[in-house]
């Protein structure tokens, strides 16, 4: 049996959008309570004629205006049946109400002229004292209309409530007297009608009532004019509903005993003169939140929540047939990737398909709210259909209904025409709809602008208030509010057509270089991490390790900690092992995956899979090599440098910078370091054998004038590419230290220069964190300019030896670098940039190039919050590119990233660091096909 169109509670189906933000007619923090709706009371009796006045540019909705609001403090209702329309206040116990109805084709919405006109009498004219008027919906139902509405009646302290119920035909006209559905005496909060289909003969009237913090929920079956006897169908702290036609379903979140929260689906089904229930606990739980929310799917329901048993909390759903049954258990709705909220849960009419709507917690910081959308099939698991909605950063949530196949969307957005330059903080917000089809792609989107009521003062037509957006049989309205007192009230068609209006919305992963599909934590230490690295072993595994920064856990220690852990192909963690507690932070970590000897002997299973280099205090601070086997356990651990205890030269420490490896063929592992023997920092070279012994001597490759550190070394065929960065001497024709990045070319034989180093960029700024990619044969280079000015003068330089060196790229701004480069370390092309929105300074970056195409990963930081982008750019030539946002992590200053290659996707690792705290974190990312980078930054 199909589904019919879903009606959802009016917390979600009843919207208030002004300039100053969206805002939904209440929220009590729980689905499906709202506090209530106070605009403008209606004055005139008689729908008034306005002369419309043209709007300046794009021409405005479809309108008609129905009436004319006076003094505050009133309610508005207003619902859709069909192309009619009907228009209800209440002043004082009286109802007021007015038909509207399209007008013929192509004329778009018209009033009825013969106004408004007295329904219904609340309580004041019965013998009966009211007290207060509470809650009001007005549904279409049947052949017309339902009305009901909430009131407390009598003298203090006998003070009740009641619900009242009236039927009205499409004119307004009464069908009958108001009925009484229920009393009690405690006050009623909220109330609903829901049915399956505006034209269904039966409806579900739905209220609660606060108890003392629990909220009970309770529901009659209304049909022929009469409603059931009152039934309680939930008890809990919060409930969204839906109606289908196999019944009544609740979504419910309760308390529990350890601060647990339990999800539930209740289905409340009308058979033989009484409510017939059932009920369903999803999941039990002290990290589920209670904002669970309901809707129809393929044959059943799906529930979806906010959720925090992972490490970030993240929207889980799970679907249950019509009887409750469970049929697919709770997991992450979309990719675990950062936290999360839920937002909002739509199924469409024919049971096909779900909108579900979540925001990012971290995304509310910037300019603009961003929500993500994903449409959910039948089996309740996300498609592909995925996009993403921007909102100006003062508003309330956007409202979802569903639309047809697809979905209705209204929010706040900047106005911003086709091809306008204009910064997104600064546009003019306006209230936008937009229409979506079954896959997201938009139908229609544009502000909502109606030329009747620019003539009562609106800025280019755009209303002060709208709500009661309504999507049904092609057709979809809302109601419009005009500015002042008195303003106009105006019925708006949303139309589908072309616009020169911006949508609001993007669509994912059809313009992305890549999406992140999970993330994970590998470990959490106290204090801050001073370096990691990672690498993919030849059995598959991935194996991280770090050096922890001093007094991380320990306030007695001087040094940091030497630490790794494996994570199986299954993406298992091993232990976390502890090589050393006397690690020297600056020295920093690298690991080298080794060659696996094959067969089952007992030498093959204890063979090194990995070389770490790192820096240790062992009398002076000293270089060292570990091989560690499969389990991580120390085969052979070798100090390549001999310092004595003491001071350098110029009577400062000796320090130990940024220790790296590079495994050769046959066993040997070329090693680089900088270290301050001589005063200034420079770049050292050593050799050794497949036992870690130095083979020959130490080769001095930097300028022993210049300040030099971050070695990265690459093994590119017969020879080893050295990279790093340096800071030049002042000269008589530059007075100021400049930095630069410099590469070599090595022997792979005796580590000894080839030629000369080569300057490869000069930066206005810091140039930084050099790393070399091989690619084919060939090899990428990138670094992280941090420049102060726009543009670099001087296109040739001149070094601290005199000599003039040609550089690559004379144009700087902040971001990230990128060069190719030949096997003797020569540029093949200019230096291309990897930019940022708004020219933020990359805090760190990873790259890997294959078959032509380089693609990686740009961190930045903004209001302490990581943002993640990624890009791909061909290997030789392109144009600058713009890193497109991928993911936004709430994290501290973070750590570096390492991307790890893998057959199927790529990983990249980092460090956040929240609290206190340092976590890395694996973050898988998945790749579009090679193509040029897109051109939006995030």
């Amino acid at each position: 049996m199909g589904l019919a169109v879903v009606t959802t509670t009016l917390a979600k189906g009843f919207m208030a959008v002004t300039l100053a933000g969206l805002a939904a007619t209440g929220s009590a923090g729980c689905a499906g309570r709202p506090k209530g709706l106070s605009v403008p009371r209606l004055e005139a009796t008689r729908l008034p004629r306005v002369d419309t006045a043209a709007l300046e540019g794009p021409p405005g909705l479809p309108a008609v205006v129905v009436a004319e609001l006076g003094a505050a403090e009133r309610e508005v209702l207003v619902a859709r049946h069909g192309e009619w329309a009907l228009l209800a206040t209440r002043s004082g116990g009286k109802w007021l109400v007015g038909p509207v109805r399209r007008g013929p084709q192509g004329k778009g919405i018209e009033a009825n002229p013969d106004g408004m006109h007295e329904v219904a009498t609340g309580a004041l004219a019965t013998s009966e004292v009211a007290v207060e008027a509470g809650p009001s919906v007005l549904r279409a139902h049947a052949d017309g209309y339902l009305l009901v509405w909430a009131e407390s009646f009598g003298v203090a302290p006998a003070i009740e409530a009641r619900v009242m119920a009236f039927a009205l035909d499409l004119d307004g006209k009464p069908k009958g007297e108001p009925r009484e559905v229920a009393r009690g005496a405690e006050r009623i909060d909220w109330v609903d009608v829901l049915s399956a289909a505006p034209g269904d003969a039966s409806a579900y009237i739905v209220w609660d009532r606060d108890s003392g913090g629990r909220v009970e929920l309770e529901a009659s079956r209304w049909t022929a004019g009469k409603a059931s006897a009152p039934a309680r169908i939930f008890t809990g702290r919060a409930w969204h509903a839906v109606a289908t036609d196999a019944g009544l379903f609740v979504a419910g979140a309760e308390l529990g005993p350890a601060e647990t929260t339990t999800i539930s689906v209740s289905r409340a089904r009308w058979t033989a003169e009484r409510f017939e229930l059932v009920h369903t606990q999803v999941v039990t739980d002290r990290t589920a939140i209670a904002d669970a929310q309901v809707a129809p799917l393929g044959s059943g329901v799906v529930v979806a929540w906010t959720d925090q048993r992972d490490d970030d909390a993240h929207v889980y759903t799970a679907s249950l047939s019509g009887d409750l049954a469970i049929e697919r258990a709770p997991e992450p709705a979309v990719e675990p990737v950062g936290a999360h909220a839920l937002v909002s849960l739509v199924g469409t009419s024919d049971g096909e398909r779900a909108l579900l709507a979540f925001e990012r917690h971290e995304q509310a910081a910037g300019q603009a709210r961003v929500f993500e959308l994903a449409v959910l099939a039948k089996d309740g698991r996300a498609t592909r259909a995925r996009a993403e909605l921007s909102t100006v950063r003062a508003s309330e949530t956007p409202h979802f209904v569903a639309d047809g196949a697809g979905f209705g969307v209204l929010a706040l957005a900047p106005m911003r025409l086709t091809g306008a330059d204009s910064d997104y903080g600064a546009l003019a917000a306006a209230p936008c709809y937009l229409r979506l089809d079954a896959k997201l792609v938009t139908r229609a989107a544009e502000p909502i602008r109606v030329a009747e009521l620019d003539a009562a003062g609106a800025f280019d037509g755009v209303p002060e208030l709208v709500h009661a957006l309504e999507c049904r049989d092609g057709l979809c309205t809302l109601v419009a509010h005009g500015h002042g007192s008195p303003s106009l009230l105006a019925l708006v068609e949303l139309p589908l057509r072309a616009s020169p209006w911006v949508s609001p919305l993007a669509m994912k992963f059809a313009t992305e270089p890549a999406h992140a599909s999970s993330l994970a934590t590998i470990v959490e230490v106290d204090g801050k991490l001073a370096d990691l690295d990672a690498v993919r072993l030849a059995d598959g595994r991935l194996l991280v390790v770090w050096v922890t920064e001093p007094h991380a856990g320990d306030a007695k220690s001087e040094y940091g900690r030497l630490e790794l852990r494996f994570i199986e192909a299954d993406g298992r963690p091993g232990e976390v092992v502890t090589l050393s507690e006397k690690a020297l932070a600056h020295g920093g970590v690298d690991v080298e995956a080794l060659a696996i000897e094959q067969g089952g002997t007992a030498r093959a299973k204890a063979a090194a899979v990995a070389v770490i280099g790192w820096s240790a205090a062992s009398g002076g601070p000293q270089v060292f090599a570990t091989k560690i086997d499969a389990r991580g356990q120390k085969v052979r651990q070798k100090a390549i440098t001999k310092f004595p205890r003491g001071a350098a030269r110029g009577g400062g420490a000796l320090e130990i910078f940024d220790v790296e490896l590079a495994a050769l063929a046959g066993g040997g592992i070329l090693a680089a370091w900088a270290d301050t023997r001589r005063g200034e920092s420079q770049i050292h070279v050593a050799r050794l054998d497949g036992g870690l012994e130095v083979k020959g001597r130490e080769e001095l490759v930097s300028d022993p004038t210049a300040a030099s550190s971050e070695p990265e070394l690459l093994v590119l065929g017969e020879r080893v590419l050295l990279a790093w960065s340096a800071l030049l001497p002042a000269t008589a024709r530059v007075p100021e230290r400049v930095a630069t990045i410099m590469v070599t070319t090595l022997e792979r034989s005796s580590e000894r220069p080839i030629a000369a180093p080569r300057e490869i960029f000069r930066s206005s700024g810091h140039a930084r964190t050099p790393r070399l990619i091989a690619s084919d044969g060939k090899a990428a280079l990138t670094w992280i300019d941090e420049a102060r000015t726009q543009r670099i003068d001087e296109a040739r330089t001149q070094r601290g030896d005199g000599s003039e060196g040609r550089l690559v790229h004379a144009e700087a701004a902040a971001g990230l670098y990128l060069v190719p480069l030949d096997e003797r370390g020569q540029p093949l092309a200019q230096a291309r940039s990897v930019r940022t929105a708004g020219g933020r300074f990359v805090t760190s970056a990873t790259a890997s190039c294959h078959a032509g195409t380089c693609r990686g990963v740009v961190a930045s930081v903004a209001a302490s919050e990581l943002l993640l982008g990624a890009f791909a750019t061909p290997f030789e030539g392109g144009a600058p590119v713009a890193a497109r946002a991928m993911t936004m992590l709430p994290a501290g200053v973070p750590g570096d990233l390492r991307l790890v290659a893998a057959p199927t996707a790529e990983h990249v690792v980092f460090v956040e660091e929240r609290n206190g705290k340092s976590r890395i974190r694996l973050l898988d990312l998945a790749f579009q096909p090679a193509r040029a980078a897109a051109e939006d930054a995030y």
